[in-house]
């Protein structure tokens, strides 16, 4: 996914790059679009910026956009006189590298040399003006000792290292740099702050699908009909909608087609080589979905030590969940050759070690039997071509008593669309025929298959089912404080599944 990061200064922005690096996020400076506008910063918090900044670049830009402010705490000093949101202007000036070094080690000296302090960072992201993210946690703050006596080490755009001391080695942060501890939990946090937001989510392709115009195209005997969308305008209310074949909104896109298995494993890892993510995004651990999570739910509970084998991995990020939680072996199963350098390339960089496999789920690909403690699908299993099949060797995989748990766009939400306040039937729920979708440049193969059918696969393959979920969770609901017509419909209907699976 393409963001703007509110910034001048390239340094941040080379930083902000090096943290979020092997995720599925390419990020432009504000420098990278010509854009050059002087934001009165008057909010009293960090937070407060970050989002004045993010809305006003946003809105110049049309470009989902994300700002991060901070705002400086020294132990000692009087509220009145902390530097909070104004770091860098002092007496309405503001202090370039040298002056901000000189300034705050004299503060610093008249307080007894050395003193504890703390950076509170607060990001806003603006994906539109319905859909805004802000976050402030502990985990991205940055606690330091400040010192009166200054590095001669320079590094342009971040002065503070220079005066800064690592807590727990008294090292200048200057000469450690990414060595830090405290560096490594302020990245992890913001990589925690953009999977949560857009990588694991559905709720943002809503949006996206409606910044295009709805239009009809017909084959020359008349006989079949799609949609195409073309960027820049709302969707047309005329129009006869499709439930979106992944459940993130209402489309129209849609063309009847037999299911060949070669053509439907040549198009649909196609489109993951090349326009998946960005079209679709990713939906990964903790969340199943849009408003379901493991950390509610707790169907996994204790990796620790287990063996895990996710079915369509794309990015990694459900195997860094797992991998983070001390899963003794990480596997992973997708059919696009893309998917699973992106997967090895994102792994790498959070320091961890996968075996990925590329290859159809149903097809017979190496992976060994009766070995794993748990097999897992977060919007994965939909795409298969043979459930039952796919089931029965996904049963394989388990040792006894394994556990088998997978999410997918629930099959009501496919049938039932938003319009004018009501929620109305647009799809035949027993209707599981073959369909083709065209979305930008992008083409998918899909089944939109009953609930029944899911269940009765798993009875054949001899699995046991442990848990069903399909409730919105609220809270989630109203962190994300999200008023979109998906998330109106997800307090009327279920929008996800969630099954967990025992083998006999």
């Amino acid at each position: 996914m393409k963001l703007l990061y509110g910034t001048t200064n390239l340094s941040k922005l080379q930083h902000m790059k090096e943290m979020l690096q092997g995720l599925n996020i390419e990020i432009s400076g504000l420098k990278d679009i010509g854009i050059n506008i002087d934001i009165d910063e008057s909010g009293k918090h960090p937070l407060e910026n970050a989002k004045i900044k993010a809305m006003t670049y946003y809105r110049a830009s049309g470009i989902p956009t994300f700002s991060c402010d901070s705002g400086l705490y020294i132990e000692g000093l009087e509220d009145e006189k902390q530097p909070g949101v104004h770091v860098r202007r002092v007496n309405n000036k503001y202090l370039n590298d040298e002056e901000f070094i000189k300034y705050y080690t004299d503060l610093v000296l008249r307080l007894g040399k050395e003193k504890k302090a703390k950076f509170k960072n607060a990001i806003c992201l603006v994906l539109n003006e319905n859909n805004i993210f802000e976050y402030d946690g502990d985990d991205i703050a940055d606690n330091f000792i400040i010192t009166a006596k200054a590095h001669h080490k320079r590094k342009a755009g971040f002065p503070m290292d220079s005066i800064s001391l690592d807590i727990k080695t008294r090292k200048y942060l200057i000469d450690i740099g990414k060595e830090s501890k405290n560096e490594e939990e302020i990245t992890k946090g913001f990589r925690s702050f953009f999977i949560k937001t857009i990588l694991s989510g559905e709720w943002d392709l809503l949006d996206q699908i409606k910044r295009y115009k709805q239009s009809w195209k017909s084959n020359t005997d008349g006989t079949s009909r799609y949609f195409i969308f073309e960027e820049g305008v709302g969707m047309d209310k005329k129009s006869v909608y499709r439930t979106n074949i992944i459940g993130a909104g209402e489309v129209g896109c849609t063309i009847s087609v037999s299911m060949d298995k070669n053509s439907v494993f040549k198009t649909n890892s196609f489109f993951w080589d090349t326009k998946g993510n960005d079209i679709l995004g990713a939906t990964a651990l903790p969340f199943y979905g849009a408003f379901i999570s493991e950390e509610k739910c707790q169907l996994f509970g204790d990796v620790s030590g287990k063996k895990v084998l996710e079915i369509g991995c794309g990015t990694g990020q459900s195997l860094q969940y797992h991998g983070e939680r001390k899963a003794s072996e990480l596997w992973a199963v997708d059919i696009s050759a893309k998917q699973i350098e992106k997967a090895t390339q994102h792994l790498t960089a959070c320091g961890l070690s996968a075996k990925l496999i590329c290859s159809p789920m149903e097809e017979n690909c190496g992976i060994p039997v009766d070995y794993f403690d748990y097999v897992y699908s977060i919007y994965g299993i939909g795409w298969t071509t043979d459930l039952e099949g796919t089931f029965g060797r996904i049963a394989s995989y388990l040792k006894k008593d394994g556990v088998f748990i997978f999410s997918w766009s629930h099959p009501i939400h496919k049938c039932v669309v938003a319009e004018d306040n009501m929620l109305a039937f647009k799809k035949c729920y027993f209707d599981e025929s073959w369909y083709s979708v065209s979305l930008e440049e992008g083409t998918l193969t899909l089944s939109d298959r009953k609930l029944s059918t899911y269940v009765n696969a798993l009875a054949k393959a001899g699995f046991v089912i442990e848990q069903m979920i399909e409730q919105t969770d609220e809270e989630i609901m109203q962190s994300r404080d999200d008023n979109s017509d998906f998330a109106k419909k997800a307090k009327m209907l279920p929008v996800t599944f969630v099954i967990k699976a025992r083998k006999l």
